[in-house]
């Protein structure tokens, strides 16, 4: 229902809601907003800085992401 909505919405609304989402809700509404050719690139650079992707780059790879943090995989592979 979301992504049907997000269909007609303007770039500045795709950021009210990269603004304030939540990040239990996942990432597959996001993947939308960032794949859509019309969302604004500050839209992109906010969904990867806000989140603080420092969190995610401590790792060396996808195994030891796994091995320490298996709760946060789907974030650790979105920001790669």
């Amino acid at each position: 229902m979301v992504i049907e909505f997000l269909k007609g919405v303007t770039p500045e609304q795709r950021h009210q809601l990269a603004l304030g989402w939540n990040w239990d809700n996942g990432v597959k509404i996001l993947r939308h907003v960032l794949t859509d050719p019309t969302t604004d690139k500050a839209t992109a650079f906010h969904i990867y800085w806000g989140r603080g992707p420092k969190w995610h780059k401590q790792y060396a790879d996808r195994d030891e992401a796994l091995a320490k943090a298996r709760w946060d995989i789907e974030l650790y592979d979105f920001f790669r």
